[in-house]
């Protein structure tokens, strides 16, 4: 009886079509996965928005500043308590943990969260403002994704800004000048499908694209119920 084989060019020919379906296939799972990590996030954002939310009814309905002198000012550490799971702070496809928002301190928990600074004193950050001065709460901005940007290394970690909004400081939403989107390239989370999640001040958090909520210029005051009060 005779014995059949495989020739090589069938040989060949099956490992192509192997290799035309992985390469179809390896980015969608790609996207699935991230979209997996996406939607753990944007529960972590929810959470952490909640515990910020807690802290503020405990405290005459003032939110906490991003940062103060010693770790309990750190706003991670102040809304620990509340969330009481330092997990929440860790997200699966964040680049940096955050010096500014949750230091190596004992009790503040690191996070790769940043907080929108605008509302909370600006270039330091630290200002408690009050919930009855946010005029949008569904739309105004507490915290999200922390932005590519280092600010220091120590002991071998790199520290992320902590912030959301660190490049213009001061001059972003003073008056009428904005700083439009052209101005962060590199700097915005996009790490979630070309998005990143963000907590509203009313509790909620959603995915946005980058352009969905940052200016497109100087002048564009289409997106400053995002970022002011």
């Amino acid at each position: 009886m005779q014995r059949r084989g495989f020739t090589l060019i069938e040989l060949l020919v099956v490992i192509a079509i192997i290799a035309i379906l992985a390469a179809i296939l390896f980015p969608v799972f790609a996207r699935a996965r991230e979209k997996a990590r996406q939607t753990s996030c944007l529960s972590n954002v929810k959470q952490i928005m909640l515990g910020i939310l807690m802290y503020a009814q405990d405290f005459d309905e003032k939110f906490p500043g991003s940062w103060a002198n010693g770790s309990s000012g750190l706003w991670s550490g102040r809304i620990n308590p509340y969330v009481k799971n330092t997990q929440l702070f860790d997200c699966p496809s964040g680049s940096y943990a955050s010096g500014w928002g949750g230091w190596d301190w004992a009790g503040t928990p690191m996070t790769k969260y940043g907080y929108n600074c605008n509302i909370s004193g600006k270039a330091l950050c630290n200002r408690t403002i009050s919930l009855a001065r946010i005029q949008q709460p569904a739309t105004a901005i507490m915290v999200g994704d922390m932005w590519n940007s280092n600010w220091f290394t120590s002991g071998g970690q790199v520290y992320g800004d902590g912030r959301l909004n660190p490049v213009g400081g001061l001059v972003c939403w003073g008056g009428t000048n904005r700083c439009p989107l052209a101005d962060w390239v590199g700097f915005v989370p996009d790490c979630h499908n070309e998005g990143a999640n963000y907590g509203h001040v009313d509790g909620h958090a959603k995915w946005y694209k980058p352009s969905s909520i940052y200016p497109a210029s100087a002048t564009d005051a289409s997106k400053d119920a995002f970022w002011g009060n």
